[in-house]
């Protein structure tokens, strides 16, 4: 069952909605329940990476993490995200905050890159930690910047064969 951890609230509101360019979302995913068991989990570090994310990034205010214990070859696992969107929870312009392409998804090439494009197609922008030193990013940046998919490909590669 996911999680999910709310900012405190005087770090929700450092920047107000209105003036924001969005919120950062944390995206923290383990593969087994047995990882998320204390003193095992990986949270703890993802979150540590949010956090410094979200100390280089003064302008995307922290809304909440999200936390799963699911395989990241599992479809499905962003449909909390769009259910967000249509409830008003998030909003065009907050930023997924992942700490590697890794945690994201372990999935075929094709299927990462589906789930990312569906994820800007909804107006959400993702940051990944390890990926250009935190980047925002989103369809636009994709396109502009080349060497993009090469860089993720390897990183999609490299999450997929470990899965395997």
């Amino acid at each position: 069952m996911p999680s999910k951890r709310s900012a405190p609230k005087n770090q929700a509101l450092a920047v107000p909605i209105e003036v924001a360019q969005g919120r950062a979302i944390s995206y923290q995913r383990v593969s087994t329940q047995g990882q998320a068991a204390e003193g095992k989990s990986s949270f703890e570090r993802q979150q540590q990476t949010f956090d410094n994310w979200c100390a280089r990034h003064p302008e995307y205010p922290p809304l909440q993490a999200y936390r799963i214990a699911r395989s990241g070859a599992d479809a499905g696992r962003f449909q909390w995200l769009h259910d967000g969107l249509k409830s008003g929870e998030f909003l065009v312009g907050d930023v997924l905050v992942v700490e590697s392409i890794n945690r994201f998804g372990r999935e075929a090439m094709a299927d990462t890159l589906q789930n990312l494009f569906e994820i800007w197609a909804a107006g959400i922008k993702t940051a990944f930690c390890d990926h250009m030193e935190g980047q925002v990013f989103d369809k636009a940046d994709f396109n502009n910047v080349p060497a993009t998919v090469f860089l993720l490909a390897g990183k999609i590669t490299a999450a997929r064969d470990l899965h395997l």
